[in-house]
């Protein structure tokens, strides 16, 4: 069949398209393109023509085949992304998006944005301090930073990366630990590099660590320039709860760049502060003029196609003054998929009760809230709420801030939180799902009802392998503030079950934090206990991987001591993991009593996060700092109280063969295999001096390290090779041998050097 003009010539222009047509699809999916020979008759578009049904037959069931196979392949290619990376690209594509919404319309704050270029340029070639903007809610900080994010290529070069994170709009920008983790993907694939590998996802403090290593690796690439962007700090759990903010790089390398926003007032920008004490660092965000006030609000109404009033315009244009901004404002707080919320409103007695009040439902068995009810409410909410990706669902949550606030004081205090907060405590239990029927008493009825609700089961697993995140991250929140600590207690806390569950699927650091969070509220020594447990089973799982029965072998090793002293928690727990080793199938081995170190003991934690091994060690004890020393020259402050990486300090390049710590905890000074000694700031971080130690380049020579540090007198004394040193690279007196230990007496007129084998003792003037 072919087209024809209307004199009835061949029409070759249709033609010449169609073979075009023809040529592109093949290029573009080869084999996509099945031919039909079909022998011409003029009555081929007769039904009853076997030749012509036969084909038609053929050709729809080809189409239907192929439809099938595209839509199947499809989605093995979805899954499989989904189980690599599909989570990833999606936090990226979500913070595009939020970017992209956030600029469409931009107004004011040029001569800012300017300001801020020439300090990148500027900053482009050195080592240089992040930078902080900050400000009152909703001045404008979002806009501006996805504004910088969108000119950063143009400003640096096109080969620039622009990483941008919405703190708090998403699961993955909530906490310290999954920001680090979704960084340090995407930069990886960004730059090529190799992924981080699982040991490092494990723990957090190696997380930390192996982000700081990877900006020094962006950096000495001397190619590719990398900007992060991080908005809205406040809204990152771990920064609120802590006043140290151990994963902020201190100090940017060249080429690496890192920009925060804060909102000002807030104790969030004073832990900043507290962190980074260059005053250039911090730049101010000011409130809009009255003139582009009004610009920025002709150009929202003009966006949204609409229009005020003269009167309603003198009005707004009156206040713009004393508000100092026209309510730009920012996305935060969890929230609830639509599924979730049409059950909970089903659930809720008095939402129910008032939607009831003038009709009674229209079915005897069940009881759902009004679907066109809720069409309703999203119409007229829609500006209100906003979505956002958690745990693999679409959630909806207060899309700005001072509404959220208003809400929280007007519907959510006193009684009220707790009862709302026992609503979804039911809800993520699934106490009325299956069929289970729920008592009410509506007003036009006035006898108590037995109905169904029809809402979603909560299974701890949904299948072998896929675990109900809603149900684990917001069930144990919820019985907290509805007040039910003895369900909590049993269900949760003393439930090896879900305790399994929690810590396969979230790792070890989302059950601790659970632990964390209810702990304080709850006056039980056997919560503190098995805290404590799981927090010493930290070491086997980050070396062989959290699986079941490694977890339920550690814990029963650790809680069976208490499993008489503790029986309504720690021997439930007991119990619990007893059945499932005698209900496993697999050969194990089975702890017959407790033989691994038990909570309440001497040992309360195992550091692990120094990939090349610890060759040196000190410790503040004003401070309650850990400094270590590692073979590859790195050294780690740890919070020992935390149990967190408070600072990564980079500079040695060899082995850290000795520390020292003093000034009452808060300065260390190091010595290195490269001969240098570097002193440290523990509070900030920061490296103060560096000092050539004057040790022998020799490799072969016996080595021998050691400090000592007069803090009266502000002497540093070092031995290197055969060397003792005193500051400013005086020699006070060359060795026959290496020295392993090094001491100065009060007046400094004696200095104690023990060898390995032998203690020898020599007198050295120290003016001279």
């Amino acid at each position: 069949m072919v087209d024809r003009l209307a004199d009835g010539c061949l029409d070759t222009n249709a033609q010449s398209l169609l073979s075009g047509l023809k040529g592109r699809i093949l290029d573009a999916q080869p084999g996509a393109l099945k031919s039909h020979h079909l022998p011409w008759s003029r009555d081929l578009v007769n039904p009853k023509n076997k030749t012509h049904a036969r084909y038609l037959k053929q050709l729809s069931e080809q189409f239907v085949a192929r439809t099938n196979h595209q839509v199947l392949e499809q989605l093995r290619e979805l899954e499989l992304a989904r189980q690599e990376l599909g989570w990833l690209y999606q936090e990226i594509r979500h913070h595009l998006w939020q970017s992209t919404e956030s600029t469409k319309v931009f107004c004011g704050h040029q001569e800012l944005l300017a300001q801020l270029k020439q300090r990148l340029r500027q900053d482009e070639s050195r080592t240089h301090t992040p930078l902080v903007l900050f400000g009152p809610p909703g001045i404008g900080k979002t806009s501006l930073m996805c504004k910088l994010a969108q000119q950063v290529p143009e400003l640096l070069g096109h080969k620039t990366v622009a990483v941008l994170r919405l703190l708090g709009t998403s699961k993955l920008s909530l906490d310290a630990r999954s920001l680090l983790r979704s960084l340090s993907f995407q930069l990886c694939l960004a730059y090529g590099l190799p992924l981080p590998p699982a040991q490092v996802l494990e723990a957090h403090s190696r997380v930390g660590h192996f982000f700081h290593i990877l900006l020094h690796t962006v950096s000495q690439r001397n190619f590719e320039s990398l900007v992060l962007l991080l908005d809205s700090v406040d809204d990152l759990d771990s920064i609120r709860h802590t006043p140290r903010v151990s994963w902020l790089p201190l100090k940017c390398p060249p080429r690496v760049h890192l920009i925060l926003s804060a909102c000002s007032g807030q104790q969030v920008l004073c832990n900043l502060q507290q962190t980074l004490k260059d005053p250039s660092a911090y730049w101010e965000v000011k409130a809009l003029s009255g003139s582009q006030g009004q610009e920025f609000i002709q150009l929202l109404l003009a966006a949204e196609r609409r229009m005020l009033s003269p009167g309603q315009r003198d009005v707004l244009w009156a206040s713009l003054p004393e508000c100092g901004h026209p309510g730009r404002l920012r996305l935060a707080l969890y929230g609830l998929s639509e599924a979730e919320l049409k059950d909970v409103l089903s659930l809720d007695d008095e939402v129910l009760q008032a939607v009831y009040r003038d009709w009674t439902p229209p079915s005897k068995e069940l009881l759902r809230f009004p679907p066109l009810l809720w069409v309703r409410l999203r119409r007229d909410l829609g500006h209100c709420l906003v979505r956002r990706p958690v745990d693999g669902c679409i959630l909806l949550a207060i899309a700005h801030r001072q509404l959220s606030q208003v809400i929280q004081v007007r519907y959510l205090s006193g009684p009220e939180r707790a009862k709302r907060h026992g609503v979804l405590a039911e809800f993520f239990s699934g106490a009325w799902s299956q069929g289970i029927k729920k008592l009410i008493t509506l007003p036009l009825v006035g006898k108590p009802l037995n109905l169904d609700r029809k809402v979603a089961p909560q299974p701890l697993w949904f299948s072998g392998t896929v675990a109900n995140w809603r149900k684990l991250t917001e069930l144990p929140f919820h019985l907290l503030h509805a007040g039910c600590l003895e369900e909590l207690k049993q269900e949760v806390l003393g439930n090896m079950s879900w305790i399994s569950c929690r810590g396969i699927s979230g790792g070890i650091e989302d059950l601790l934090d659970d632990f964390d969070m209810c702990a304080p509220h709850m006056d039980s020594p056997e919560v503190y206990l098995v805290r404590e447990a799981i927090q010493l089973c930290r070491p086997a799982v980050e070396l062989r991987g959290l699986e079941k029965s490694i977890l339920y072998t550690e814990l029963l090793a650790r809680l069976l001591f208490f499993a008489t002293s503790h029986p309504a928690m720690i021997g439930q727990l007991c119990q619990q993991a007893q059945s499932w080793f005698r209900a496993c199938p697999y050969p194990m081995l089975v702890p017959l009593a407790g033989f691994l170190q038990p909570p309440g003991g001497p040992l309360r934690a195992t550091l692990t996060g120094c990939h090349k091994g610890i060759t040196a060690i000190a410790w503040s004890l004003e401070e309650k700092l850990l400094v270590v020393g590692t073979q590859d020259g790195t050294m780690v402050v740890w919070d020992v109280e935390e149990q967190q990486v408070v600072h990564v300090l980079m500079g040695h390049t060899a082995e850290v063969r000795c520390v020292r710590v003093f000034a009452q905890g808060t300065l260390a000074i190091s010595a290195s295999k490269d001969h240098t000694l570097r002193l440290w700031s523990l509070l900030s971080g920061q490296e103060k001096a560096t000092i050539l130690d004057g040790g022998s380049p020799n490799p072969t020579e016996q080595q021998g390290w050691d400090l000592h540090v007069d803090e009266i007198k502000n002497v540093v004394y070092s031995t290197s090779g055969t060397k003792v040193c005193a500051g400013e690279d005086r020699l006070l007196e060359k060795l026959p041998e290496a020295v392993g230990f090094l001491a100065v007496s009060e007046d400094d007129s004696l200095l104690a050097v023990v060898k390995y084998s032998l203690l020898r003792k020599m007198c050295a003037g120290f003016s001279g």
